[in-house]
């Protein structure tokens, strides 16, 4: 099953499961989501100013919600 898998992502399938953050599944494909891949930019953004995980985990809480709408910063 997995080499299967592994053979249908060689040539440019999606066999399933929920996709990366940054991406939809289309038609068995993978497609970039522009509104999260611009979050995946700011994230590489502001690793490479050497901000800690910690900081960027907060930064993102202030300005970005989950794939499913809810705040990422719930105050749990």
């Amino acid at each position: 099953m997995s080499g299967g898998r592994r053979e249908k992502a060689k040539i440019g399938g999606f066999s399933g499961g929920p996709p990366q953050y940054g991406y939809v599944s289309r038609d068995h494909k993978l497609v970039i989501d522009e509104d999260e891949a611009n979050v995946v930019r700011k994230i590489f953004v502001l690793r490479a100013e050497r901000r800690t995980l910690q900081e960027i985990a907060d930064k993102l809480n202030e300005t970005t919600t989950t794939r499913r709408g809810m705040a990422a910063n719930t105050g749990n």
